[in-house]
């Protein structure tokens, strides 16, 4: 099973007896998306194909790791599109780490069912200046976590 520290509002978050509080499982995962979402793309450079460009006004096109990716100029596919490029690389990621755990440990894997994506759904709306992104998520242990994202965007839709 895989782990990461808790983050609260960008903080990390106190655990039990004054250690750092941590997450696994879906709540690992969501944690993950949400941090990949916002934080700008190419910003970490020991990572520079993390981030998206959701803060970015769109109509050009990237080449992250050989694909090239159009970013439309209408926010809310904009939005769309990075949130399914984040999550088919994370999708990615967690079958290379598998891949990876099943070739050093002898076929064992050390990450959990309920952290391997299996499928999701997007869908958004926008409610005056503001867009709902929602993304349901499927876990190979056959659970499911819903992510409410909400995003005001200062340009219009």
């Amino acid at each position: 099973m895989s782990w990461s520290l808790a983050l609260v509002d960008g903080d990390l978050a106190k655990g039990p007896g004054g250690s750092l509080a941590t997450v696994v499982d879906e709540y690992k995962v969501a944690q993950d998306l949400f941090c990949w979402i916002f934080h700008p793309f190419g910003a970490d450079p020991m990572n520079p194909t993390y981030g998206s460009f959701i803060d970015s006004p769109g109509g050009f096109s990237v080449n992250i790791a050989g694909k090239t990716y159009f970013l439309p100029t209408n926010y809310s596919d904009l939005v769309n599109s990075e949130v399914t490029r984040i999550l088919n690389a994370y999708i990615t990621n967690q079958g290379n780490k598998v891949n990876f755990q099943s070739a050093v440990y002898g076929g064992n894997i050390r990450v959990s069912p309920d952290e391997i994506i299996s499928g999701y759904d997007i869908s958004s709306q926008v409610v005056d200046q503001s867009l709902y992104i929602s993304i349901t998520l499927t876990f190979s242990g056959g659970g499911q976590a819903t992510l409410q994202i909400p995003l005001k965007n200062n340009s219009g839709f």
